[in-house]
């Protein structure tokens, strides 16, 4: 025979004293049972019958292995011996099941009839934060690629390793709006159908040749290299019989031209290019006009300085550092070797409030520490892992090592 609802084992000592009403009711059904039972059925205790109830969380009022919960006036297994289910937690002082706490009620998490996710329920006595989705490093517009001349509108709307720009970047094109563009030291650098282009900031970047209105051909003279005319150039310049192109120094050229300083305004800035004839003054080789060095740069202390990436670059001659310098026509600036006499001792990362502050005399504004000039992400290496060279907030926007996104 089946037990009441809510009861099962052995009967304890409370329920014998209450035994005899529920023996008369049964024999009362003593017809109807063993009609079952001679069927081959389970016999059914009818809902007349009425089920035990306790009313005390005393151990005796419920069988052994048993708690009573006091609400319901039920006995029922104790979850110490019984367990629980997944959604619930065993309270070791009751022997009962509690549910676990959860910011909203499964049963009412019913989607909108949109097919939307429910609302939050915010007056859960459980909270659970949602976790802000991470952003991702790079957005790129997928029909483009964010390559060198796509469209962006930010630093992680370009591939890695390129400068989202505008003209406050690179200065003297007539686009519009912001691309994708990366530091050049030379048009090799650059994507075909792009060349280097010297911004007088100083900084070079990789620009369409159209943009600068060049009948490109992708010629394959590099900087320097001797020329018959602009299609055979990778440039697309050919200038004196040499190709003409940005550099980072004097490696950067071939055919026997030097990284020299061109007052010329080639595409309308000036800055430091291959080119052929210069002077024969090497670095710190005393000078009175530009003509005097090499590189075409006279300082107004008397000493030829060279073209620079940075303060590693400027070795013997006794250099200290490498400084920004304004351009002959006053709008441009170059970066040169210089001497630097009572400078500061800082050094990169070091706080900083003004260019004279450092012993490179190069500041970054917008973090307030000491950094470099550079040329490329390869130029910052020597400060530390993870630096790039990045358009400065300062102007003019000139290139100066930072970390990377």
């Amino acid at each position: 025979m089946a037990a009441s609802e809510g009861q099962g084992g052995t009967p304890g000592r409370g329920q014998r004293r209450r035994s005899r009403p529920l023996l008369g009711a049964l024999l009362a059904l003593a017809p109807l049972l063993a009609l079952f039972v001679g069927e081959g059925c389970e016999a059914v205790v009818p809902g007349t019958v009425g089920s035990y109830r306790c009313g005390s969380v005393d151990p005796s009022s419920c069988p052994p292995g048993q708690v009573c919960v006091v609400a319901t006036g039920k006995c029922v297994d104790s979850c110490l011996t019984a367990g629980c289910s997944p959604s619930e937690a065993c309270d070791p002082a009751s022997g009962l099941c509690e549910p676990l706490a959860s910011p909203t009620d499964a049963s009412d998490a019913r989607p909108n009839p949109d097919g939307t996710p429910p609302p939050r329920d915010v007056t859960s006595d459980v909270m659970v934060e949602e976790e802000a989705a991470p952003p991702p490093d790079v957005q790129i517009d997928a029909a483009c690629g964010g390559v060198v001349g796509c469209a962006c509108a930010g630093p992680n709307t370009c591939k890695a390793g390129l400068v989202c720009a505008d003209t406050s970047v690179v200065p003297g094109l007539t686009s519009a709006g912001f691309f994708c563009t990366q530091p050049c030291c030379t048009s090799d650098d650059c994507p075909t159908d792009y060349v280097c282009y010297s911004t007088g900031a100083p900084a070079n970047y990789c620009v369409a040749a159209r943009l600068l209105n060049r009948a490109f051909t992708g010629g394959p003279g590099a900087a320097g290299a001797t020329c018959p005319g602009d299609s055979a150039c990778r440039s697309g310049k050919c200038t004196s019989g040499h190709c003409q192109d940005p550099c980072c120094s004097n490696a950067s050229c071939t055919g026997g031209t030097a990284c020299a300083l061109d007052t010329t305004a080639v595409d309308g800035h000036q800055g430091f290019f291959c080119l052929a004839g210069t002077g024969s003054g090497g670095s710190g080789v005393f000078c009175v006009v530009n003509g005097d060095c090499a590189s075409e740069a006279c300082s107004s202390g008397g000493s030829c300085l060279p073209r620079c990436c940075g303060k590693a670059s400027c070795t013997g001659a006794g250099f200290q550092a490498c400084e920004l310098f304004g351009a002959p026509n006053n709008t441009d600036n170059v970066a040169a070797c210089n001497y630097v006499s009572g400078g500061s001792t800082k050094g990169y990362g070091q706080p900083c409030a003004q260019p004279s502050d450092c012993a490179s005399t190069v500041c970054d504004v917008q973090a307030k520490t000491c950094t470099d000039v550079c040329c490329v992400d390869t130029d910052c290496a020597g400060y530390g892992v993870g630096l790039v060279c990045r358009p400065s907030m300062d102007m003019p926007r000139y290139l100066i090592c930072m970390k990377g996104p």
